[in-house]
């Protein structure tokens, strides 16, 4: 008899430490499983913040901004020189002078009311143009070009010792840089009013391409 209470009393115990050690075990995976949960929100938060501060400041980069300067295509035009001297851009033959003409003329799409011609000096050919007029006289906009650094033409005096980072200390960051399999890369600024490409070769700048949109009259 008393054996037997013995027993029973026995298995009362291991009975009592299983449940004790099945509780302490459920208590430590509810712990874990919370820790892990707050663990994994916390890095959640951690990427988001790091996620935006990466976009804020590819945006800055983008868009000129921060320390580099910022794209301002009003000022743009009031730096562009021609043979020496400053003439606001966008050009027309009036603004240019008795010495210069065009030749060549050819109409572009009907649709967009642009021409092409030639650029003429003292009756030399200087450069292609585009004209923003279909009929086109002395007063019609010159609205794009494409020079090179022999072209006696230069924006901002940016000139045949020009680098990729001059230009980026001068106008800020480009909105894209498109690869070419001939120079290096073109660099590309763009706003509602202007186009503004820089081409490099061997890391210096050999041309630049300038559009400009609107009525320039």
């Amino acid at each position: 008899m008393f054996i037997k209470q013995l027993i029973k009393a026995g298995l009362l115990i291991l009975i009592s430490v299983f449940s004790l050690i099945g509780c302490s075990s459920e208590e430590g995976k509810e712990t874990n499983e919370t820790t892990s949960v707050e663990t994994s929100a916390d890095e959640q938060d951690t990427q988001v913040g790091a996620q935006a501060e990466t976009q804020e400041h590819a945006d800055e980069q983008t868009t000129g901004g921060g320390s580099v300067g910022k794209f301002d295509p009003a000022d743009v035009c009031k730096n562009i020189s021609i043979d020496g001297r400053i003439v606001e851009f966008p050009w027309t033959l009036n603004k240019l002078g008795d010495e210069y003409e065009y030749s060549d003329i050819f109409t572009g799409d009907s649709n967009d009311n642009i021409s092409g011609a030639y650029l003429i000096k003292n009756g030399e050919r200087f450069l292609i143009v585009n004209v923003g007029d279909e009929v086109v006289d002395r007063d019609s906009p010159i609205v794009v070009m494409r020079f090179s650094i022999t072209d006696n033409i230069s924006i901002y005096s940016l000139g045949a010792g020009t680098t990729k980072e001059d230009v980026i200390r001068l106008l800020g960051q480009p909105a894209e840089v498109r690869d070419d399999q001939v120079l290096d890369c073109h660099y590309v600024y763009i706003s509602n009013e202007m186009l503004l490409e820089f081409s490099f070769y061997e890391g210096k700048l050999v041309d630049t391409h300038i559009n400009v949109y609107g009525d320039w009259k």
